[in-house]
């Protein structure tokens, strides 16, 4: 008789699985992974070896300045507004 899949669980996990039934908790929680991944992935882009810009190149792409482009590459900084994010990816040229 199998019993399934057994997982292993870590006093971690299993703090962040209660924490994440409170749904202010959730929200934070959602909001700081989409800004991280944001800023990480924008970042990611710019350092390609195909494009190995700088973030002024990319701030004269995107018709911004650098330290916007620094402020948004910075996970920390929750206040990137949809349209940056746009200008971004056309300077990206993404579809």
């Amino acid at each position: 008789m199998d019993a399934g899949p057994v997982y292993a669980t870590s006093p971690w996990s299993k703090q962040l699985a209660e924490q994440l039934s409170e749904k202010e908790f959730r929200n934070e929680y959602m909001m700081d992974q989409v800004r991280t991944n944001i800023a990480f992935q924008i970042r990611a882009l710019r350092e390609q070896p195909c494009r190995e810009w700088t973030q002024t190149e990319l701030a004269e792409r995107a018709g911004t300045t650098q330290s916007v482009i620094s402020r948004i590459e910075n996970p920390d900084y929750g206040s990137m507004t949809l349209q940056t994010l746009l200008e971004v990816a056309c300077a990206y040229d993404l579809p």
